[in-house]
């Protein structure tokens, strides 16, 4: 029996784009309630929450659906399935960029700025956007033309 046809998958992937949406809701409701809500460049300290919003959104449940397309829309055409995962992952790396201009932002246009990467959870997060860029540059070929897919196979293995 395949892997879409059974009950627990779909169990499975229903309770985790529940528990995605509440993730998501509830990260609203901290930085809305809890941290004072949403500024741009003219308050630096309020421009760092959409940090955890856009992270929550792009890396966390984007990047998770934009993984199981294949999976969950199984019976679309390869061509359809291959730009919905292109899309949902050029979205996914547009919210993490965001995601990381708001940190740098609102820590060099404080009154006293703040040093950039000084933590670890930062190193991590820049490694991680550089990774997500450039795992997308080596495989985007290979899913534009079919036939230089083979030859890109052994890197793209090796990279996901």
């Amino acid at each position: 029996m395949e892997y879409h046809n059974r009950k627990e998958y779909q169990i499975v992937y229903g309770l985790i784009t529940v528990l995605g949406i509440l993730n998501v809701v509830l990260v609203l409701i901290w930085t809305k309630n809890y941290l004072g809500g949403f500024a741009w460049q003219e308050d630096p300290l309020h421009q760092f929450n959409y940090h955890p919003v856009c992270a929550i959104v792009g890396l966390v449940v984007l990047y998770g659906k934009g993984l199981l397309l294949y999976r969950t829309l199984y019976y679309r055409g390869k061509a359809t399935l291959k730009l919905l995962h292109t899309a949902t992952m050029i979205v996914t790396f547009i919210l993490a960029v965001i995601s990381l201009k708001c940190v740098f932002d609102s820590h060099d246009y404080r009154l006293v700025p703040i040093p950039n990467l000084y933590s670890l959870h930062s190193w991590i997060g820049l490694g991680t956007v550089i990774l997500f860029a450039f795992q997308f540059l080596v495989k985007q070929p290979g899913w534009a033309t079919p036939p230089p897919y083979l030859k890109t196979q052994p890197i793209e293995i090796f990279i996901t």
